[in-house]
């Protein structure tokens, strides 16, 4: 039996798909008939315009869907022509709309356990933790996060995320959470949900999760000859599941491809990889254009429509497919689909893959991996431009906000950026922080800075640039920054819970983001950057160096900075200087985190 489910929010399926014969194949002028069910949570929101085709027949296939409340059966009427066919939930339309919310908004929550003196246990220890994650279609819409353990209030937060320690393997715990969550867009009405997880155990004897993070070296060269750095990053479960967030640019593809064969070890199956999850965390070549060479599918500008060849794969004997796509839910917007990359990835999703959309506040849970979102915001709670400055120059936005990085154009923002999704990998006790293409202006929301009436601060370079989202929006719209935080309710950006082993850091070595206040919210331990070499051993442009440098040494680490010109490496791991050719990654059971050169077997 074909089974097909969506995740919507992190939770358990919204949308359950079943094929109701056992038959894989698909005879064409025959019909095709799938039993849908839909739980009691989404039922009153569900929209059966969701119900989507997807395959070769899915033009000319005939879907009637019938049914009501949580039980449904859709049928396909397939042409003559032999081909695939299949069905899926689209993400995006489960959402309530934008009318509003009521006391059943949706919510879900998910944990994950580690244990933090053994990762193998067979006797009593009060040494666990459990980090409870609840995900909400929006976070614009949540005043506040009240979590409780048995009941009793451990803490009232702005974020989604808390992590309970100094639990014991042989008691049972309640885990809740009240969620404080405004009615409408403009106004402070409040409702409260209730969230929990009843009877939760933690095993007398546990493996602790494993994840191994591999960053890609997929560094190349542009058209023009320059260097150029590309993100790309590979994540495998201890269960197998495999996640692939971004492919870098065209020439990515086969280092990919290379990499994941030789050194992951994945194994084709009659030519074709199967990645479960493919993460683009925003609309840029260094991140997409290399997802033609691994699918096949190529969006052609003079035919304006996607043609899939053989041809087009960088390994003509390996095709990658894949089966989960999550994108943002702002990826429509027309900003984001003006490269052709972009409209292939979307076409993929529709009609190959499963759509997957996802906002501030959402998360998916995987094999004992969490992927929390932190951003972006959806674009009618944080318009495009309020991320973006006119070094975007052919974006076709009204700016509001003042230029950063002036001085050096490479230094200055961009809107498809600070779209990036922004998301913590949480893996047992150990978090990852990975901010795509992300830059102050993303920090600035991340951080809680939004409502901020004095200037936040931060070097760009040889310039101290005064960043103020307030202030920029009342210059704009020619009011106070005190009546700019209330008219745009700037306060309901509140601070994430940042904190990670180790970041991955935005936007390549770029100098445009990574300030202190970001490094000391983070308190991450080791950096990873995806970039070539400026210049001698450096990754990084000298301002983020130096950055680095400054909140090293409040780390008390002195010692190690009389020397740090070489000592840097030790806490920045680049794809430009680590792992040889290929890349490095880094391997945690939950607790310890090992950084490896796969090439060189070395640890770092």
């Amino acid at each position: 039996m074909t089974e097909n489910t969506m995740e919507i929010y992190g939770q358990e399926p919204a949308v359950s798909i079943v094929r109701v014969h056992d038959e894989e194949g698909i005879v064409g002028g025959s019909e095709a008939v799938y039993s849908i069910k839909v739980s009691e949570q989404a039922a009153d929101t569900f929209d059966i315009g969701c119900i989507k085709l997807c395959g070769s027949l899915s033009e000319s296939a005939e879907l009637t869907i019938t049914g009501s409340g949580t039980n449904y059966q859709a049928v396909v009427k397939l042409p003559e022509e032999p081909g695939t066919i299949g069905l899926f939930a689209e993400n995006e339309r489960m959402a309530r709309s934008a009318a509003g919310y009521s006391s059943d908004v949706s919510a879900a929550a998910d944990i994950v356990v580690t244990m933090d003196k053994t990762s193998e246990r067979g006797e009593k220890g009060n040494d666990a933790r459990i980090t409870f994650v609840v995900g909400v279609p929006d976070a614009f819409y949540i005043k506040s996060y009240s979590f409780t353990l048995n009941g009793v209030l451990q803490s009232k937060r702005g974020t989604n995320e808390y992590t309970y320690k100094n639990l014991s393997n042989d008691k049972l715990y309640t885990l809740g959470c009240d969620l404080e969550v405004y009615t409408t867009k403009d106004k402070d009405t409040i409702v409260t949900k209730h969230v929990q997880k009843t009877n939760v155990n933690i095993p007398a004897s546990m493996k602790s999760h494993m994840m191994d993070l591999h960053m890609i070296n997929v560094n190349g060269f542009n058209p023009k000859g320059e260097k150029e750095a590309g993100d790309s990053i590979f994540i495998k479960t201890k269960n197998g599941k495999t996640v692939l967030i971004d492919t870098g640019a065209s020439y990515g593809a086969g280092k990919i491809d290379t990499y994941l064969r030789n050194v992951v070890g994945l194994k084709p199956v009659n030519g074709v990889i199967t990645i479960d999850y493919f993460f683009n965390t925003h609309p840029h070549h260094d991140h997409e254009s290399g997802f033609a060479g691994l699918t096949g599918y190529n969006w052609s500008d003079t035919q304006n429509k996607v043609v899939y060849s053989q041809s087009n794969l960088a390994n003509k004997n390996v095709r990658y497919q894949f089966t989960n796509i999550v994108l943002s839910k702002n990826y429509r917007e027309p900003l984001m689909q003006k490269s052709s990359w972009a409209k292939n990835v979307i076409f993929y999703a529709e009609n190959v893959g499963k759509l997957i959309t996802v906002c501030a506040g959402n998360y998916l849970a995987c094999d004992g991996l969490i992927f929390n979102i932190f951003s972006p915001y959806k674009a009618d709670a944080v318009p495009l431009q309020w991320l973006s400055n006119p070094s975007d120059n052919e974006q076709g936005l009204t700016y509001i906000r003042q230029a950063v990085g002036k001085d050096n154009p490479s230094d200055g923002t961009s809107s498809l950026n600070n779209q990036s999704i922004v998301m913590k990998v949480i893996c047992g006790g150990r978090k990852f922080l990975l901010m795509g293409d992300a830059e102050f202006f993303t920090e600035e929301l991340l951080l809680g800075k939004a409502a901020d009436t004095s200037d936040w601060n931060v070097k760009v370079s040889s310039t101290v640039n005064k960043i103020n989202l307030a202030r920029d929006l009342a210059k704009a719209n020619n009011i106070t920054a005190d009546v700019a935080a209330t008219r745009f309710q700037l306060k309901r950006f509140t601070k994430k819970d940042l904190d990670a082993v180790v970041l991955k850091k935005g936007h390549h070595g770029t100098a445009n983001n990574m300030s202190i206040d970001f490094l000391n919210a983070v308190k991450a331990s080791k950096f990873c950057v995806s970039a070539n070499i400026y210049g001698g051993d450096n990754p990084m442009a000298p301002t983020p160096v130096s950055t680095a440098k400054d909140y090293f040494t409040s780390l008390g680490h002195e010692a190690d900075m009389k020397n740090w010109s070489k000592k840097w490496q030790g806490y920045v791991f680049s794809t430009a200087k680590h792992g040889r050719s290929g890349g490095f990654f880094i391997r945690t059971y939950g607790r310890e985190c090992d950084f490896s050169d796969p090439y060189g077997k070395e640890q770092y």
